[in-house]
């Protein structure tokens, strides 16, 4: 629970990854799965920038920014990968990165729901 004014900072996957799955698909031969049975972390949900921005509007909380987070694969060809990405996402502002981050904040009005969707 957050308290009226709190902050909330998250980072997830992004399901519109597309420069990964190209990368993935010239490696491997093989579109990539949504999780591996060794994968260290499997993720129950998937979420684009904008079904991400819709769900945290929807519990009444200010969407401050949905944006392209760095940190989600910082080593290897997956770094090399998402470091282009970054690069589109800097250029078009179209988010093919690996992860999403996503800044929002709760409203001290008494508690009432955050009108609309930020953009």
């Amino acid at each position: 629970m957050l308290r009226p004014g709190g902050w909330l900072m998250l980072a997830t996957p992004n399901i519109q990854d597309h420069i990964f799955r190209a990368a993935y698909v010239l490696a491997r031969g093989r579109r990539p799965r949504l999780f591996e049975p060794d994968d260290r972390e499997v993720h129950l949900f998937h979420f684009s920038p904008r079904t991400l921005r819709e769900l945290v509007a929807a519990t009444g909380l200010e969407v401050i920014r949905v944006g392209f987070d760095r940190g989600g694969a910082a080593e290897g060809g997956k770094g090399l990968v998402n470091a282009l990405a970054y690069v589109w996402f800097r250029l078009t502002g179209l988010n093919w990165g690996m992860a999403l981050e996503l800044v929002a904040r709760k409203p001290e009005n008494n508690g009432e729901a955050a009108r609309g969707i930020a953009r």
